[in-house]
């Protein structure tokens, strides 16, 4: 069987998983109304937009390889001991990001520090756009929107549909591709390198505006007024709307 489907072209490979939940006409709406609205009124307030969300690492995740003698597993030392880190974070379709690093699991009342530092150090309004989490919907939180005076205004994706959020492709790229290929021993090493992870991308606003490229969130950039350029060392290639047209 295994020869048959790879003379057909077919190749055993590690599935992506997606929720069968998401509504389509939610999305579509989402794409055609509902994000060109956000991007119009928070123009017309000269208001920043974040796509934010929050996750957790353990202590027993871990991502990469490493080369050993052929026929013999390298094994490598790590902790037996169970501790986790959460992260909150937010990234603008300019390139900006911000985070907060918690050892506390978030709960309402942690989740709501986050924006407040945000707004401490906003010099306008803030549209946050994230998922419809029962933490992002709790009371406390919607009285702390009321009581920002219009400066915070919340927007909900639309259901199952991480995909649509580039913060997941941040902590994606933070978790697997540093995190994950990092052992520690304790959990305040893991708070360490976590921040320290995070601070290195949140100067590096090149690659995040790279994550904005990806198919699922590139509707994020086609009704952008900013162009973006990517670098290499003999050519310096722009990109405009035309480029970047979104397919609906």
């Amino acid at each position: 069987m295994g020869n048959s489907l790879s003379r057909w072209g077919m190749s055993a490979q590690r599935p992506g998983f997606k929720a069968y939940e998401p509504d389509p006409a939610q999305v579509k709406v989402w794409l055609r109304e509902t994000w060109p609205e956000v991007q119009q009124e928070a123009k017309r307030r000269r208001a920043q937009v974040y796509f934010g969300d929050e996750s957790t690492i353990r202590s027993d995740y871990h991502r990469g390889t490493t080369w050993g003698v052929r026929g013999d597993t390298p094994v490598v030392a790590k902790t037996g001991r169970r501790f986790s880190v959460n992260r909150l974070s937010a990234v603008s379709p300019k390139g900006h990001l911000r985070f907060m690093v918690s050892e506390s699991r978030v709960t309402a009342d942690v989740f709501i520090d986050f924006p407040r530092r945000l707004l401490h150090n906003a010099k306008g309004s803030i549209y946050w756009v994230v998922d419809g989490h029962r933490i992002h919907r709790a009371k406390k939180v919607q009285e702390f929107v009321r009581t920002s005076q219009g400066r915070l205004t919340l927007v909900w994706l639309p259901p199952y549909s991480p995909e649509l959020n580039p913060d997941e492709l941040v902590w994606h790229h933070v978790k697997s591709q540093r995190i994950g290929r990092t052992v520690v021993a304790t959990k305040e090493q893991r708070v360490a390198l976590a921040r320290s992870v995070l601070h290195s991308l949140q100067h590096n606003t090149q690659m995040i505006k790279q994550f904005l490229y990806e198919e699922h969130v590139r509707y994020i950039l086609n009704r952008c007024r900013v162009i973006f350029c990517r670098i290499s060392k003999k050519r310096t290639y722009r990109l405009t709307l035309r480029d970047l047209e979104f397919n609906s």
